[in-house]
């Protein structure tokens, strides 16, 4: 099975070649015709070359080289251009400001500090829920490169998290790159999240705190760890296991 896209599935692009040129793309990673999708005026192409390069760079973790590594700055760079642009329309299937959720998809691993404010601007928009889940793992690279992370985007992040009404996967996304950003504001906002209801987002940010100091936060995290269920959900194993290591150091 061959993959084609995260958001255009369905749609339909505006020239016959750039039809053929998505087929190459996902049956062959013909880096060709991902440039010709790349480059292309039209935005579904465009947005199609982003879920490409995405899917192919997030497959490289598992041992695979990515074939697209050589267009990593011209696609960062485009993917910043998109992003200054409006939101594209809902329009054949397709949701509503699919062409942010795939440049933010894009700049998953590529995102650098200077790209906060972008991100700010996407999260402030009461978008659909893949803009919110496209931005969090943007962040998560802008965070983990930040020296002194910008606060717009935890306190965006931190409503993403607090906010009961939005999908679970969503609000994990934006605690993990909460957890990336290292100031007091961001570990004030994860201690806040040990005192929510749910103890899969308390786990997540249990394993946030004790990274960040083990012997200061462990008292906390142990009375919390105390109130969840017998068999607590993920990550709260992985919580147990790092307190007990550290029993045993």
């Amino acid at each position: 099975m061959t993959f084609d896209s995260y958001y255009w599935r369905g749609s339909r692009l505006s020239a016959p070649e750039l039809e053929h040129a998505r087929v190459l793309v996902a049956t062959t990673r013909d880096r060709a015709s991902f440039m010709s999708l790349l480059r292309s005026s039209d935005i579904a192409a465009v947005g199609i070359a982003f879920d490409q390069y995405h899917y192919a760079d997030a497959s490289s973790r598992h041992g695979t080289v990515t074939p697209f590594g050589e267009f990593r700055s011209e696609v960062a760079a485009r993917a910043r251009a998109v992003l200054r642009q409006p939101p594209s329309a809902s329009a054949g299937g397709v949701e509503a400001g699919a062409n942010h959720a795939s440049a933010l998809g894009a700049l998953s691993n590529l995102a650098e500090p200077e790209d906060a404010e972008l991100i700010v601007q996407v999260l402030r928009r009461a978008g659909p829920s893949n803009l919110r889940f496209a931005a969090a793992l943007a962040a998560r690279s802008v965070l983990a490169n930040s020296v002194s992370p910008n606060e717009q985007l935890i306190s965006e992040l931190e409503k993403v998290v607090f906010d009961e009404s939005t999908a679970s996967e969503e609000r994990r996304a934006a605690l993990a790159a909460l957890g990336r950003a290292r100031s007091e504001f961001a570990t004030d906002a994860l201690l806040r999240v040990l005192r929510i209801s749910d103890p899969s987002l308390q786990a997540s940010s249990a394993l946030h705190l004790l990274d960040r100091d083990l012997p200061g936060y462990r008292t906390r995290v142990e009375e919390i760890a105390r109130t969840w269920p017998k068999d607590p959900p993920y990550p709260a194993d992985e919580v147990f296991e790092l307190l007990a290591e550290s029993d045993g150091r």
